[in-house]
This record gives structure tokens, C-alpha cells and sequence, in this order.
């Protein structure tokens, strides 16, 4: 699966690593750090973290026009870089208008929601939960 948009800028206003769950139904994850997010002045990307993964982890792009819900997901806590077990329990869902949707799992996620904020989108105020084998409920 990939999901394409055309981002007009290439200037590139902040950058995060971690992992991301990408699909419907059971979906795929990638873990941290395989992915990056990059936010551009037009909007977002989600890509392979190191060149020689890129033919696995797929590219996830949209326009800030085109994302209709953003959700924090995982405990109210403060960032850290501290790793507890092997799992990165917090992340940003993002949902588009066209129904495609992603996750981003990272260490730094209050830091990626003030990102997205300053570039207009709405954070949603209340948690979303997450369901591993329905994640769009």
C-alpha cells in the first residue's frame, strides 16, 4: 500500500524517528527507529528511516488539507528517550479524508503534535484508543 500527495515545498521544517503501522485489518509495523516522519511547509512523510529498507517500508504522504482527524495515542506522559521493553507505546494516528490513516510510534510525540499544530491541524483533545486487530474503531 502506499499513499502519495504532492508536496510542493522541499524545505523541510522538523524531522522525528521512529516506527510506523501502516494497512487496515492487523495492518504492518515497522518499529523505531525504521521510520521517519518529515514535516514540510505543504505537508508530511512518512519514509524508510535507512536507504537500504526503502523497498520495504512503504511511503506515506499527505497534504495538511488532506488530513481530516490527528489523535495522540498512549499515556499522557512526558517525552522521553527512555525505552521501556521493546515497544514504543505513544504515537500520533493521522486520518485523511480519504479514509486512509497511519501511525507514527515515537519517543518524542508531544513534540510531533506542536509540530503539526503550528502548521494548522487540529489535535484532537481526547486519546484515541488503540485496537490492535481494529485500529479505525
Amino acid at each position: 500500500m502506499r499513499r502519495d500527495a504532492n508536496l510542493d515545498e522541499e524545505v523541510l521544517d522538523a524531522s522525528f524517528v521512529g516506527g510506523m503501522r501502516y494497512g487496515y485489518i492487523g495492518g504492518v509495523n515497522w518499529t523505531y527507529p525504521m521510520v521517519t516522519l518529515d514535516i514540510y511547509k505543504s505537508g508530511l512523510e512518512l519514509r524508510s528511516t535507512f536507504p537500504f529498507l526503502r523497498f520495504l517500508v512503504p511511503v506515506w504522504r499527505a497534504r495538511y488539507d488532506e488530513i481530516s482527524t490527528v489523535h495522540w495515542l498512549g499515556r499522557p506522559t512526558p517525552d522521553s528517550s527512555a525505552v521501556i521493553g521493546l515497544t514504543i507505546v505513544r504515537g500520533v494516528r493521522l486520518a485523511t479524508t480519504d479514509g486512509s490513516y497511519v501511525i507514527f510510534w515515537c519517543h518524542q510525540r508531544n513534540q510531533v503534535l506542536d509540530a503539526l499544530a503550528r502548521h494548522g491541524l487540529k489535535i484532537e483533545a481526547e486519546r484515541k484508543r488503540f485496537i490492535f486487530l481494529n485500529p479505525d474503531l
